[in-house]
């Protein structure tokens, strides 16, 4: 018998948010990377925030840097898993 609110009792989708949960605190979601400047002419930001209750955090990167960084695009794309569930 499974211990209660074990992943597995809620099928793929809360294994996948486990992995999500597992993704943000191994990427240290909260942590902003990317140091404060001036943009560039058509520069963008990409952003992540992070919600839970009355707490959140927001990061982001350059929109330039997100294939090469691989760290919001890789939790954009888990969380995108959420849509195909």
């Amino acid at each position: 018998m499974s211990a209660p609110n074990r992943p597995d009792q809620h099928g793929a989708s809360g294994v996948t948010h486990l992995k999500l949960v597992r993704l943000l605190s191994h990427e240290k979601a909260w942590q902003q990377r990317e140091g404060e400047r001036d943009s560039k002419p058509d520069e963008n930001k990409a952003r992540l925030v992070v919600e839970y209750g009355k707490q959140g955090s927001e990061i982001w990167e350059w929109y330039e840097d997100f294939d090469k960084n691989q760290r919001l695009g890789t939790i954009q794309d888990l969380m995108c898993a959420f849509r195909s569930s």
